[in-house]
């Protein structure tokens, strides 16, 4: 998998998974799909809340369990999130992603 986490003269691009083998005569690199929940400890924790998200509409405490994070940064960044647009608080407890999420 690669972070694309820093850039001097470009936007940051979207993760991206890749496979490399070697069988004794050529390199072949495969893009693969990505898969957060093997990385959960290395993404932002906004991109973790999204993607646990993408499972349908989610309490904070649903989302914090699914991510392994605490329910006050997931709050904070479902606020945050709500702020830009990308998600909308369904009830006092429930939130869910809008369409605008696949524009991050």
């Amino acid at each position: 998998m690669v972070f694309h986490r820093k850039s001097n003269l470009t936007k940051l691009y979207k993760e991206r998974s890749y496979r490399w083998s070697f069988n004794g005569i050529k390199t072949i690199v495969e893009q693969r799909t990505v898969d957060m929940t093997e990385f959960k400890q290395k993404v932002s924790i906004k991109k973790a809340v999204i993607a646990e998200s993408r499972n349908g509409k989610l309490s904070v405490k649903d989302i914090a369990k699914g991510i392994e994070g605490n329910q006050g940064s997931v709050k904070t960044t479902l606020n945050r999130l709500k702020q830009r647009g990308l998600v909308v608080k369904l009830n006092a407890t429930t939130w869910e992603l809008t369409a605008r999420v696949d524009k991050v």
